[in-house]
């Protein structure tokens, strides 16, 4: 295999897309073909590439066939690939019809997550592990389902705390990836059961009132906590 080129791929694409993709500056990116935009036939003209973020690749029309870590790996109409960090990947053949959602989380994101959930996990244990596979029409529904809510707020944000909004759907992503690896998560961190309830009513908190401009301090007071914790 040639040597992997050294370059930022998914900023490269981000740049080039502009406002045909929604995210946070490396946090999160959300990119759907369904504009026949393409940034695959970009990808597709190098050989070899390495990604530092990880990615979730949904197909919902057409294939796409690639390589991924020296694992050939074709994918079509229903089935996603989870991409981790590091990973080496060569894309050999993309159809014309190709349609496909793409989550693209930076390693601050998935940090965070992992912590949101009380997973002390390692990200270097993440590294060049993939998992991909085929799922009912209404699984993808529900990926589906949570790339666009998401990508609706990250075009018009009503929260004030965008990235813990975004991370609350990060979580559940996240959950779907660790289930389906069978990742052993009783390493657990020290987060306490008090904790977990906290952020639990913080959310509810976010939702009951997210059409009104509250403080850290409103939400303090709610919650019987100091603004620092």
């Amino acid at each position: 295999m040639k040597p992997h080129k050294e370059i930022n791929i998914i900023k490269d694409i981000a740049k080039e897309l502009g406002p045909n993709c929604n995210g946070i500056a490396d946090y999160i990116l959300l990119y759907d073909n369904t504009n026949n935009i393409n940034p695959l036939e970009k990808v597709f003209q190098m050989s070899v590439f390495k990604v530092e973020q990880m990615i979730l690749l949904l197909i919902t029309d057409g294939h796409i066939n690639m390589t991924i870590n020296g694992q050939d790996v074709s994918l079509s109409k229903l089935n996603y690939a989870y991409i981790s960090p590091d990973s080496i990947i060569s894309i050999k053949k993309v159809s014309t019809d190709l349609k496909y959602h793409l989550f693209v989380m930076y390693p601050q994101i998935l940090k965070e997550t992992f912590e949101d959930l009380g997973i002390n996990l390692n990200l270097t244990f993440l590294s060049h592990t993939f998992t991909y596979s085929k799922c009912e029409e209404s699984g993808l529904e529900y990926k589906i389902s949570i790339y666009n809510e998401l990508k609706e707020e990250l075009e018009s944000p009503k929260y004030k705390h965008l990235k813990l909004f975004v991370r609350s759907y990060a979580n559940l992503i996240i959950i779907d990836y660790i289930d389906i690896l069978n990742i052993n998560t009783n390493k657990s961190s020290n987060r306490t059961s008090r904790q977990v309830n906290v952020f639990d009513n913080f959310m509810s908190l976010l939702n009951e009132f997210s059409s009104e401009k509250r403080e850290v301090q409103f939400y303090a007071s709610k919650l019987g906590i100091t603004p620092k914790y």
